[in-house]
């Protein structure tokens, strides 16, 4: 065992780093310098893509159509300026009440069912007051 504790050796101070010197260059400001303008590449036109000879036709996105355009179709009841109480008559509850709908006058559904629910009648009279018949 002595053998051992004789062959061990303490250790040893270790010396400190030292600080290292500041460099000039950190002191000094950087040098600013123009920046240079790279040479101008002409564009290289994009490369064409193949289609795959085993493509199937009806699959094939078609080319859109640009500069027409189509106005989407309109639906729904159009405006109805006649004046006839006749022509009036002769319309149902549902074509009469698009017509209040569109000149302001908003009628709820449930109005229109039930008990003590307005008549046809009723939105003849309505429509007439607003047309001035």
């Amino acid at each position: 065992m002595r053998n051992e504790e004789e062959n061990v050796t303490p250790p040893q101070p270790t010396a400190k780093a030292k600080p290292k010197a500041k460099s000039k260059s950190k002191l000094q400001p950087p040098r600013k310098t123009a920046p240079q303008p790279q040479p101008e590449q002409p564009e290289q036109p994009e490369p064409a893509q193949a289609s795959p000879k085993t493509s199937n036709p009806k699959f094939q996105k078609k080319a859109k159509a640009t500069g027409t355009h189509v106005a989407p179709p309109q639906h729904g009841t159009k405006l109805d300026d006649n004046r006839d109480r006749k022509h009036w008559d002769s319309k149902g509850i549902g074509y009469i009440k698009d017509q209040l709908d569109i000149r302001g006058i908003r009628i709820p559904s449930w109005k229109l069912r039930g008990r003590g629910a307005l008549t046809k009648k009723d939105l003849l009279k309505i429509i007439y007051k607003t047309l001035v018949i």
